[in-house]
């Protein structure tokens, strides 16, 4: 297997910088999900997490987005963005289930499901913007 060497000034970028500035949480099921109900359960516990980062973080973006991985590999995307940001498990719940109940999943089996809270109306203080120098040695 290759090595790849990691520059210095991002080894440690997990622990300063909130990821991407989003709250972010996907699962990969192991078998995949034909059921709604199991997938509104899972959707459930993706969202819980998600809310529980962003009050940790303090971040409260305006923006949810819900990306549906299929069986065969194929992915979507579905978000709503709102006028101010989300402050509410509740608020997230009812736009989440919202996105999810607009896709069509009839005779689709689920692989993943992933739920972020983006676009925050305020700069995030925690996060880092990387650089990469391409320049050739």
């Amino acid at each position: 297997a290759g090595a790849y060497a990691v520059p210095e000034e991002i080894k440690h970028i997990a622990d300063k910088a909130f990821y991407n500035c989003d709250a972010l949480t996907e699962i990969t099921f192991v078998d995949d999900i034909d059921s709604f109900v199991e997938l509104k359960e899972e959707l459930s516990a993706v969202r819980n997490e998600v809310w529980a980062r962003a009050k940790r973080h303090e971040f409260y973006g305006k923006s949810v987005v819900l990306k549906v991985k299929f069986s065969d590999f194929r992915q979507i995307t579905r978000s709503k963005t709102l006028p101010t940001a989300i402050e509410s498990g509740e608020t997230l719940q009812t736009v989440s289930n919202e996105l999810l109940d607009s896709i069509d999943l009839s005779n689709q089996k689920v692989r993943l499901i992933g739920l972020t809270i983006g676009n925050t109306p305020e700069p995030c203080s925690e996060c880092i913007q990387l650089c990469f120098n391409f320049e050739e040695n």
